[in-house]
Formats: C-alpha cells, structure tokens, sequence
C-alpha cells in the first residue's frame, strides 16, 4: 500500500533530520558542485585542497544518517515522481543530489 501512496504523492519529503555534524557544509559543498558549468573540473582543482576533505567528510557525514539504513526508503525512492531532501533548513532536489554525487 505505501508504494501506491507514493507514486500518487505530488512530492515525496526525504527527511534527514536537524541540522548537525556539518550538514550546512555538505549542502554549501552540493549546491557549489551544482552551481558551476564544468562541475567535473572544479571538484578536479578542489581534490588537493584541504577544503575539499572538510567538505567531503561533512557530505559523508550526511549519507551516513540513519535515514539512509532504512529498507522502506527503496519505495520512497524508486515510486516518487518528485523528491526533494531536507536537513534543517537545506534542501536539494533528489536528482540533483545524484549528479552532484556523481560529478564528485
């Protein structure tokens, strides 16, 4: 019955959870990567940065939330139409969390 109610939801909410451990880095670090024409370069010339290593262990910190342990979120995932995740304040859409993973 949950993946009927998903796929008929306008916008599935993928809630994280409160903002803690960085996440405000990590989105800074997500929406950067979206933000820019060639994404795949600047992550390149950010890679022996030390900027780059704080960033990526606060986006580490965020895919490691429990939400993420939760087998039910397969449904949430594959049977919404549209999602957008959130922590605190932040929010990105779900496509655009995969290709700014992708781009890193």
């Amino acid at each position: 019955m949950m993946r009927t109610i998903y796929e008929k939801a306008y916008e599935v909410a993928i809630w994280l959870g409160i903002e803690c451990h960085c996440s405000d880095l990590a989105f800074e670090f997500l929406y950067g990567v979206l933000e820019r024409e060639d994404a795949e370069a600047w992550t390149q010339n950010i890679l022996t940065d030390l900027t780059f290593e704080v960033f990526l262990i606060a986006l580490c910190r965020l895919l490691i939330r429990s939400y993420w342990n939760r087998i039910w979120i397969l449904q949430e995932v594959f049977s919404a139409r549209k999602k957008t995740v959130y922590c605190g304040s932040n929010s990105i859409s779900w496509n655009g969390l995969i290709k700014a993973i992708d781009y890193i």
